[in-house]
């Protein structure tokens, strides 16, 4: 058990300053319910496209890649993208499909007492040659409306989800300044 729960910390490393003092408390895991009986962890999707027009490619055996920037400091696409949702009315309230106008880039700004929803975009286009690069990124690229001809081989979506507790931690927690608090745990705002 001590195990599983360490894996659940090193894959959602996402900490909230609860001290004055400058220590941190990791943020657990909620369950994403509605994915047949899950009982924690981080949600995989792997899509595609509606558009069955589109070519979708598999990635080639031994392709590699990974998304973001673990020495960025501030918020950005950086090779693909998170979008974070703030739950205030309830566990996992409001939950509109898709990508809501309350969604946003970075950790939000007030006190989501049913949980915070953060989606981490991988890119979905790949130049077509290469399967891995010395960054593991500049070989794929984020395509928002269509590919770059520089990238121009249509990929699989993939998309993590995790869902964090942060109703646990009372708004009284937050810093005085109205700051948002949270951080992942490589120091990422």
């Amino acid at each position: 058990m001590h195990f599983q729960r360490r894996l659940l910390e090193l894959l959602a490393p996402c900490s909230i300053p609860c001290e004055d003092n400058g220590t941190f408390r990791h943020v657990p895991i909620i369950p994403n319910v509605g994915i047949f009986g899950a009982t924690g962890g981080v949600t995989v999707y792997y899509t595609s496209l509606t558009d069955k027009s589109i070519k979708i490619t598999a990635p080639p055996p031994g392709f590699r890649m990974v998304v973001g920037n673990p020495t960025l400091r501030a918020q950005g696409l950086g090779g693909g993208y998170s979008i974070y949702r703030c739950y205030t009315d309830g566990p996992l309230e409001p939950n509109p499909m898709g990508v809501a106008d309350s969604d946003t880039q970075e950790f939000p700004k007030k006190h989501c007492p049913g949980g915070m929803r953060v989606n981490i975009n991988f890119p979905n286009c790949w130049d077509g040659k290469n399967i891995d690069s010395d960054d593991h990124q500049n070989h794929v690229a984020s395509g928002y409306n269509g590919c770059p001809s520089t990238h121009p081989v249509q990929l699989p979506q993939i998309m993590l989800e995790t869902i964090f507790d942060t109703g646990m931690f009372p708004q009284s927690h937050w810093p005085k300044d109205g700051k948002q608090p949270f951080v992942w745990a490589q120091g990422d705002p």
